[in-house]
């Protein structure tokens, strides 16, 4: 019996910490919002959430010896990068590198050089983070745009809400466990918790993906 609870238990545990979720908050909005969801809907439809939240790319120029020869490699760089669809910046013109340069019109005050690419793929979606991720692996590079700052939000919130969940267990349990003096109660209470609260996660996911088709934000679990 009890080898089957912690069966069923680290399952669900696994389930909870692993389960895809989304930070995309216009999931899921309810129709009755017109014009702003009917809108958002559009946007998306038509024009692809792509096309209006690009990844900004800045270049240091100060730091470079010979500039517009790194910012030409720059722009074979970056538009080689699997899932960029297309770009604009010093020397990269949609799909194209161009040999002349287009340099001055991507230049701010002979400093900061600008790049602006277009995923193939939804902002939100993990093979575009995979591609924010690889641009951003050059660390000369800053790199910004709403797939970027959902990277630094994951990075952020996976080390706050860890912090977060293991000081509320140690809390719970050392609280519970001295007023009934003994081991046993905050072990099993807080065993009984987490099964519970995975497996609902679990419930709640399963329903959001397969019965309304829609992801599950990441503040939920």
């Amino acid at each position: 019996m009890i080898a089957a609870v912690m069966l069923i238990g680290t399952a669900g545990a696994y389930g909870f910490f692993h389960v895809p979720t989304t930070y995309n908050f216009n999931t899921g909005l309810p129709e009755s919002l017109p014009p702003a969801v009917r809108g958002l809907n559009l946007i998306q439809s038509d024009f692809g959430a792509s096309q209006i939240y690009p990844v900004y790319v800045i270049v240091n120029l100060s730091s470079l010896p010979d500039p517009e020869s790194a910012l030409h490699s720059y722009a074979q760089m970056l538009l080689s990068v699997p899932g960029i669809a297309r770009g604009y910046g010093p020397y990269l013109n949609g799909t194209e590198v161009s040999s002349g340069s287009n340099y001055s019109q991507f230049v701010i005050g002979h400093r900061y050089a600008l790049y602006t690419l277009y995923l193939s793929s939804s902002p939100y979606s993990q093979s575009a983070i995979d591609t924010v991720k690889e641009i951003r692996s050059e660390r000369s590079l800053i790199v910004g745009g709403l797939t970027s700052s959902i990277i630094d939000q994951q990075a952020q919130n996976s080390k706050i809400y860890s912090e977060l969940e293991a000081l509320i267990v140690v809390v719970i349990g050392l609280v519970i466990g001295l007023s009934f003096r003994t081991w046993k109660y905050p072990l099993v209470s807080l065993t009984g918790v987490l099964f519970s609260v995975s497996w609902s996660t679990l419930i709640l996911y399963a329903v959001s993906r397969y019965l309304l088709h829609e992801a599950l934000i990441y503040l939920i679990p």
